[in-house]
């Protein structure tokens, strides 16, 4: 904390302990403060003795930390939960059918509204306008690896995905197809099929189609879905059996294999394992 920094800077001759509560400091990215207060002695830089301590807890913390938390079943090898942009009605049916899956899911708007509804069906949300700076102190992060751009403004869209690459990477964030090409813009990638914008997504909710997703198995292929949901299904993405997820865009074959969850549009739900 601040108080035990400044405890630290006023110790004329810090113990061996004080020198490794400094060298903990380090992994806070402190050791310009303990070069420059002079913590590990009178010189204005640590000696090579003193250097590897820090080191040393740098490749501790660095190389086990990860390990520990998922021994200990506080983090994952790789996150997969999706923060959704846009309390639309397509989605939240796409949020609510992931949080289904098992996938952690928060959904941000800046219309109250419908985000009303979203915590009635379970879900996470946060009232907040997707473009507005500093807004990752805002969201519940946990668990969250990924975003998708789905409001109706392709100009919102875009913006919010050019926020969160910083943080997520480029290949994670996704946005609604807006007819621009994606290395044009530098905004995340488009979702779905060409054709396939918010408009066009609406109207296929309104007309009493649900994101719903279903299991294939050796005897339920990709190719038996495709006769069931009807021609004008929408294959979404698939989440497979390692529990990591796949969204379809335009450059994207769509590919599936035993144990995968396909994830899609439509109005009725295949028999076997749908939902």
């Amino acid at each position: 904390t601040p108080a035990d920094r400044q405890w630290l800077f006023q110790r004329k001759n810090p113990t061996s302990d004080g020198r490794i509560e400094w060298a903990f400091l380090v992994q806070s990215g402190n050791i310009h403060e303990v070069c420059d207060f002079g913590i590990f002695g009178a010189e204005l830089a640590p000696t090579g003795r003193q250097l590897a301590v820090v080191l040393g807890t740098v490749l501790v913390y660095g190389l086990g930390s990860g390990p520990l938390a998922r021994a200990l079943g506080l983090a994952q090898r790789q996150a997969e939960g999706v923060l959704v942009i846009g309390a639309t009605r397509f989605g939240r049916s796409m949020a609510e059918a992931l949080g289904r899956l098992g996938l952690p899911c928060v959904l941000l708007d800046r219309n109250p509204a419908p985000l009303a509804a979203a915590r009635l069906s379970g879900l996470r949300t946060v009232h907040a306008d997707a473009t507005e700076p500093h807004l990752l102190a805002r969201i519940p992060m946990g668990g969250l690896g990924r975003a998708m751009a789905l409001t109706p403004n392709a100009e919102v869209n875009r913006l919010a995905a050019q926020q969160f690459e910083e943080f997520f990477g480029r290949s994670e964030v996704y946005r609604l197809r807006d007819g621009h090409a994606d290395l044009e813009l530098g905004a995340g990638r488009s979702l779905f099929l060409e054709g396939e914008d918010a408009e066009t997504l609406e109207a296929r909710m309104n007309a009493g189609e649900q994101v719903r997703s279903t299991r294939l198995s050796e005897s339920f292929a990709l190719d038996d879905w495709r006769s069931l949901p009807g021609p004008n299904a929408l294959l979404l993405g698939r989440l497979d059996s390692t529990g990591r997820r796949h969204l379809f865009t335009g450059t994207t074959e769509a590919s599936a294999q035993t144990g995968d969850h396909l994830l899609y549009l439509a109005r009725e739900t295949p028999a076997q394992t749908g939902s």
